[in-house]
């Protein structure tokens, strides 16, 4: 009985030592990625220079400065640097919610475009600064 009793100590000393080594070792189960300060750069890039294209349409509406035709290399540009970004993005674990997000980007990005293609006006200028806040609210 002895022999058990010891044995049953022995044990329960190993498993509270392991227990307490994880516990200073700081073990934990991550669910996202870790932050890219690349990425986060790319983005925050990406943000201004759209920022700099509605701002730039915005003063040009109703002339024939603001005409899609005029602006495609700029959307051009914008897909390319969303790829840049989603491929990087797309090699690090764990990074769905990222990718999910880059992808709403894109199809805002579309609706813009859409948008520009049939021609800008005071309403549909007002209404997409409103569409804009709105999606862009749930990510941040």
């Amino acid at each position: 009985m002895k022999k058990i009793d010891t044995q049953f100590s022995r044990s329960f000393s190993y498993f509270v030592t392991l227990m307490l080594i994880l516990a200073v070792t700081g073990c934990s189960v991550k669910f996202v990625a870790d932050y890219d300060e690349v990425t986060d750069k790319s983005v925050t890039e990406l943000q201004r220079k759209v920022e700099r294209f509605l701002v730039d349409i915005q003063r040009k509406v109703g002339t024939d400065e603001a005409a899609y035709s005029k602006h495609t290399g700029f959307y051009d540009e914008v897909r390319v640097d969303l790829s840049a970004i989603r491929v990087r993005a797309a090699a690090r674990e764990k990074n769905e919610i990222t990718l999910e997000q880059l992808d709403l980007i894109q199809k805002n990005l579309d609706n813009l475009e859409k948008l520009h293609e049939l021609g800008f006006n005071a309403r549909t200028k007002l209404n997409l600064c409103v569409r804009l806040l709105v999606r862009v609210s749930p990510l941040s």
